[in-house]
């Protein structure tokens, strides 16, 4: 039973060192939404890092009205599953909660199968685990949290005095790609923080000397108006920033703008030069648009990023040969290749069942063979190498 008025909550992210990916050390935006979230309500909370082989030290710091709340992905998922059952065998009274990506695409079958885990919440979790702290004898094991239909009542990290760079201001993304998981962890729905909310956001984070931001939405410039909006508000700061977005939702001068208020460079989703892939993997673009958007984009300054998708159902050479003509006729400054695999609950997976577990394998399960990814991933990167 939890004791309200003593209970201490931690906030866990727990990083997968074994990738050797620098991003795996940074805290999910969620997880700070939810620190901020609880902070308000004057909850008892903490968050941060937790290496793996630093659990026995943590614990040993903490006592038994706690509450531990770990996110979940698809990179991190066993070492997590690990260390709440190691963090039980020492004290099983020290409640675990687990929510994320990868908690809102997994089954309800397997996660009533890990007992490590006393709750899990599928979906936004801020108001969610606000509600379990004030009544948590409600709850079964698995619940769903509803949409949160206004992001700006909920707030914004930094103003539980938290500093970082990523910015998210939006959740859920227009796109309808098999391969990606976004409409399943959005169901299809996109809602957007308005622009006053993002520019206090930056405006605070500024006067603590942040002066470096990356835009982590699937896709920044879904609205112009709030694009524009966002844009005029930011400008009179001396900062740079990064953004992801898509090539057929950027509007006429937007490029310019973007530069105008420190856009220093940009990331598109491509995956192929094909149009028959491009078909398959339900990815609605024009490729000829696209190379007026980046030409538009290298124009005013703002370095391209392009990326890439091989393995694809269907794929041949010549699909190939086409996605390495788009990138001489491109010139982006640089790519990033993917192998296509599968997230749980994914249309991919529908479509194009995949050969193994993908809940318990510990690695991505890929449509294509490794072997072949990586010759593709190659003769990618060497057309890119050679202008």
């Amino acid at each position: 039973m939890i004791k309200k008025s003593m209970v201490k909550i931690f906030l866990i992210h727990i990083p997968n060192i074994k990738n050797r990916d620098y991003e795996e050390l940074i805290i999910p935006n969620g997880l700070l939404y939810i620190y901020n979230f609880l902070k308000k309500q004057n909850s008892k909370v903490e968050i941060g890092v937790l290496f793996s082989d630093c659990v026995d030290e943590f614990v040993e710091c903490i006592d038994n009205n706690t509450i531990i709340g770990f996110s979940v992905n698809s990179s991190n998922k066993n070492i997590v599953f690990e260390t709440a059952k190691k963090i039980k065998s020492v004290n099983k009274n020290i409640i675990t909660v687990a929510g994320g990506p990868f908690i809102t695409l997994a089954p309800d079958e397997f996660l009533n199968k890990i007992n490590s885990i006393d709750y899990f919440f599928k979906g936004e979790g801020e108001v969610i685990l606000s509600e379990f702290l004030k009544s948590s004898n409600k709850f079964e094991k698995i619940s769903r949290a509803s949409r949160i239909e206004n992001l700006d009542e909920i707030g914004f990290p930094a103003q539980s005095d938290l500093i970082y760079s990523n910015i998210l201001t939006s959740r859920g993304c227009p796109g309808s790609c098999i391969y990606c998981s976004s409409k399943m962890l959005w169901d299809r729905k996109i809602k957007l923080r308005s622009a006053e909310s993002v520019v206090s956001e930056i405006n605070l984070l500024y006067n603590k000397n942040i002066d470096y931001f990356v835009f982590s939405d699937d896709t920044f410039t879904i609205n112009k108006k709030r694009t524009f909006e966002i844009l005029d508000g930011i400008k009179q700061n001396k900062i740079i920033f990064d953004l992801r977005s898509r090539t057929d939702f950027i509007s006429d001068n937007m490029a310019e703008k973007l530069a105008e208020a420190g856009c220093v460079s940009v990331s598109f989703g491509i995956e192929s030069g094909s149009p028959s892939i491009l078909s398959t993997l339900n990815k609605n673009i024009c490729l000829d648009k696209s190379i007026d958007v980046i030409n538009d984009f290298k124009k005013n300054g703002i370095l391209v990023n392009l990326f890439f998708i091989v393995g694809n159902p269907g794929e041949t050479e010549k699909d190939i040969v086409l996605t390495q003509d788009f990138i001489k006729k491109a010139r982006p400054d640089w790519i990033t290749v993917y192998g296509l695999h599968y997230y749980p609950g994914c249309e991919l997976a529908e479509k194009y069942p995949a050969g193994k577990n993908l809940l318990t394998n510990s690695q991505s399960v890929y449509y294509d063979n490794p072997a072949s990814i990586d010759k593709k991933k190659q003769a990618l990167y060497s057309t890119f190498n050679k202008f």
